[in-house]
């Protein structure tokens, strides 16, 4: 037992780092964002909120929103690409949040 109330959501945080992904750019742009999950990949569920965070020198939270779908494997959504600075994310099948 976690001490979570079944159905109830849980509270997420997403870190964006900005070395790798422009979350500013993308939050101005994009309504909906896939996210790797690589940590409580069993815990995190469809309605649970999140915090997204960005890292480094202005690090703190930028958005809150809700998980859209249960995690998957699956792509990266097509218009986040432009918004990526490194080479290592997004391209494969890997678990993924919206």
């Amino acid at each position: 037992d976690d001490g979570y109330e079944a159905g109830a959501p849980r509270y997420w945080v997403f870190q964006a780092n900005p070395n790798y992904y422009d979350i500013n750019a993308s939050l101005q742009e994009l309504r909906d964002m896939t996210w790797l999950i690589k940590q409580q990949t069993n815990k995190i569920h469809l309605g649970d909120k999140v915090f997204i965070w960005e890292s480094g020198k202005n690090a703190g939270v930028l958005a809150v929103g809700s998980v859209t779908s249960e995690p998957a494997v699956i792509d990266e959504i097509a218009a986040m690409a432009k918004y990526t600075c490194s080479n290592n994310l997004g391209a494969a099948k890997e678990l993924r949040a919206q």
